[in-house]
């Protein structure tokens, strides 16, 4: 069926990845700044303007010492090199984000084969990875750098711990890169790294069907580590003075907070599975009192393959493994903990994906194996039409990140009712010159809520500032 592709050569599947995601991703590079944290992190953020050794020690002092609302200490010095050669040109900060994309497909690719022992399961599972839409949000946006930052090396964590249980010898060396990968990834983030332990768990008894004590043994130290970095999160989260973001959810019930996590992980698996509408917020209003019962079958029916086929014991165990690679990765950054506005974040899907991507690529793998002949063509033609419409998802996104203006539009079709969608518009017109058009999104932000503080104060701006400047 794939003819112009040889899977028994490693090489040209790699090629064929990396073209792959270069295509998908090549709109990014016109893309230029956007007004969502970038100017927070990047343009105000002072500590990233000045790289030298001591300042990189400032850096890591800084941030441990829970100044910022993250750990994330080496992407800020990543920051820093970048600004130290390019200043503030978006082309270069876009670029590094797509080559730790890149890098994270290779990593993918490499886990699966490990895993799997199959290089067409494992390109199809690199492939999901490389060109999925959901994954625009943490390559195209320049703040988000962070997500495919520590992603690289929880993968590549990953990869050593399986080959230091399929290689019994080095077990030892194995571990030790496993380890400094885990250190590596919670200087990129604390709050998405910490969870690699418990995955760790999932990746043992996949490959043995137990885990023994010494395996336990083993991952103490991963253990430990993980405590503090959660302790450094927490820690963080409570004392920033830097650059605040509260994360303490404080603002809904247990029920309610039960509620939105449950439909969180349902929109989750509609977003990988069935890609439709991508946005930066999908606001949390929206679904607090309405439950979408189409998303919460896609998800029990999701859930469901645990179940299904009983007779294969490889299937269910594989199905089990790919939804604790999906659930653990996600599960710090459910409503339980998070105070985001939106119901879901694209960016805190990137890791949590591969568990989904790797279940796909093992029933297109099952479904081509017992399908007649005299069908591979029409199949040839579904599996072409389905990586069309995902390129054309990924490039529509990639322009949704040209700059604000284009990224509120975006919000504000999907959810006309986001009213601080509105005033994040307006501010993107006053940076282009545009203060009647700023002034009539921020009138139909406060038709939707007339007491929005941040509207009315920033319509008060605005009409002063032209009663003092009118235009001619």
């Amino acid at each position: 069926m794939f003819d112009f592709l040889n899977f028994k050569n490693p090489k040209i599947l790699i090629l064929v990845l990396l073209f792959a995601t270069f295509v998908a991703f090549a709109p990014i590079f016109a893309n230029g700044w956007v007004n969502y944290d970038d100017p927070g992190l990047l343009f105000e953020n002072t500590i990233i303007k000045n790289f030298s050794l001591g300042n990189t020690v400032e850096i890591f002092k800084l941030q441990f010492q829970g100044h910022y609302s993250r750990i994330n200490p080496l992407v800020f010095t990543v920051y820093s090199a970048i600004h130290h050669v390019a200043g503030f040109n978006p082309l270069v900060y876009h670029l590094v984000s797509l080559l730790f994309h890149m890098g994270c497909v290779l990593l993918v690719f490499c886990l699966t084969g490990l895993l799997l022992k199959n290089n067409f399961m494992a390109f199809i599972t690199a492939f999901l990875f490389a060109i999925h839409p959901i994954h625009v949000e943490p390559v195209a946006w320049a703040s988000a750098l962070t997500h495919v930052m520590y992603a690289f090396f929880y993968f590549a964590a990953i990869i050593f711990y399986v080959l230091a249980i399929q290689h019994p010898s080095k077990q030892g060396r194995y571990y030790s890169f496993c380890f400094f990968n885990f250190v590596i990834a919670g200087t990129c983030f604390s709050g998405g790294a910490f969870t690699l332990p418990i995955l760790l768990i999932a990746v043992t008894y996949y490959l043995e069907q137990k885990v023994s004590k010494s395996r336990l043994i083993k991952l103490l130290p991963f253990f430990l580590l993980s405590i503090g970095l959660v302790f450094l999160t927490f820690h963080a989260a409570k004392n920033a003075d830097i650059i605040t973001n509260p994360y303490f959810n404080t603002q809904y019930s247990l029920a309610q907070k039960l509620h939105l996590s449950s439909f969180s992980l349902f929109k989750y698996v509609q977003a990988i599975v069935f890609p439709n509408a991508f946005c930066i917020v999908h606001p949390t209003g929206y679904f607090l009192k309405n439950y979408n019962f189409l998303f919460t079958l896609t998800g029990l029916a999701l859930l469901g393959l645990i179940f299904w086929p009983q007779k294969s014991r490889k299937t269910s165990t594989l199905v089990i493994f790919g939804l604790m690679f999906f659930l653990i990765p996600l599960m710090p950054f459910l409503q339980f903990y998070s105070t985001s506005d939106s119901i879901i974040n694209d960016r805190y899907a990137y890791v949590g994906a591969f568990g989904i991507f790797i279940i796909l690529a093992y029933f297109l793998h099952l479904l081509l194996e017992n399908l007649p002949k005299k069908s591979f063509t029409l199949a040839k033609c579904i599996v072409l039409s389905i990586t069309g419409y995902l390129l054309i998802l990924t490039w529509t996104q990639d322009v949704t990140w040209k700059n604000s203006e284009k990224l509120w539009t975006n919000v504000i079709i999907e959810y006309p009712r986001a009213y601080p969608a509105y005033v994040a518009r307006a501010e993107s017109y006053m940076e282009l010159g545009l203060p009647k058009l700023a002034l009539a999104d921020l009138n139909r932000a406060l038709i939707l809520k007339p007491d929005f503080a941040p509207a009315l104060d920033y319509k008060k701006q605005i009409v002063s500032a032209m009663q003092t400047h009118p235009s001619p």
